[in-house]
C-alpha cells in the first residue's frame, strides 16, 4: 500500500519501499496524521529516479540478496528484513536457493510486459533516500539520475486521503521459488495430485494382478 502511494503520489511507473522502513500497521478505523507518521521507521523524502531494466533487475538481486531458508525449508522472516522490497507497478519471481545475485528469475510490468536484462527501455522509479543515497547497500541506485518528490508520510497521507479509506492491494506480486513445497505449489500440482495417483495404480494394476495370481 505505502509502495503504491509512492507511485500514485509521484506519477512514477514503478515504485520500491523496503520492509525495514516500515515498522508499523495502520490502525482501524479513523486514521489520523500520527498514525500514519507511525507506519515509518523514518520519515525520508521521495526521489524519483530513471532507469533501465537492467539497472531493476540488480536492485532486485541486492533487495533478495539477504533472504535465507530456515531449518524448515521456509523463508526466515528475520533475513533481509531492511532491504526485502515492497513492490508497486511490476511483479517479480526470485529463487531463493539461488547464489546471490543470481536469484531474480521474471520481472513483468503491471501490463503484462515481461522486462529482460538486456531491455534498453527507461523507466521512472520512486524511491526513498535510503535506497539511493547508499544506506541500505543498493549501489546500483548510487549513480541514477532523479529528483525529490515529497516525503513517505506526505504520499501516505494524500493516497489515503484521495481513496476515502485505506483499500488492502491484491497480493502476489512477488513469488519466491527454492523453498519446501514452492515448486509443487508453483506448479499447482495439489490440483493433478489425483490424477498422478490413479495413473501410478493403473501402470502397477497389472503388477498386482500377477502378484495376486502367485499369491492364489
Amino acid at each position: 500500500y505505502v509502495a503504491d502511494s509512492l507511485r500514485a503520489g509521484t506519477g512514477a511507473q514503478l515504485s520500491i519501499v523496503c520492509g525495514g522502513l516500515l515498522v508499523q500497521s495502520l490502525p482501524g478505523g479513523t486514521i489520523t496524521a500520527g498514525d500514519v507518521q507511525a507506519v515509518f521507521r523514518q520519515d525520508q523524502p521521495v526521489r524519483v529516479v530513471t532507469i533501465q531494466a537492467q539497472t531493476l533487475f540488480q536492485v532486485l538481486e541486492q533487495a533478495v540478496s539477504h533472504a535465507r531458508l530456515g531449518e524448515d525449508e521456509q523463508l526466515d522472516p528475520e533475513s533481509g528484513a531492511d532491504q526485502f522490497p515492497q513492490i508497486s507497478g511490476f511483479s517479480f519471481v526470485f529463487d531463493v536457493s539461488q547464489l546471490p545475485g543470481r536469484r531474480v528469475r521474471e520481472v513483468v510490468l503491471e501490463d503484462g510486459t515481461v522486462l529482460e536484462r538486456t531491455d534498453t527501455r527507461s523507466f521512472t522509479l520512486a524511491v526513498p533516500e535510503d535506497m539511493v543515497d547508499g544506506t541500505l547497500g543498493f549501489s546500483a541506485l548510487e549513480d541514477a539520475q532523479g529528483a525529490a518528490a515529497g516525503t513517505l508520510s506526505g504520499w501516505l497521507a494524500r493516497h489515503i486521503q484521495d481513496q476515502g479509506q485505506v483499500r488492502i492491494p491484491e497480493t502476489g506480486r512477488i513469488t519466491m521459488l527454492g523453498a519446501a513445497h514452492s515448486l509443487f505449489e508453483q506448479f499447482h500440482m495439489g490440483a493433478l495430485l489425483p490424477y498422478v495417483l490413479l495413473l501410478v495404480l493403473l501402470i502397477r494394476l497389472p503388477w498386482l494382478r500377477r502378484r495376486w495370481a502367485t499369491v492364489r
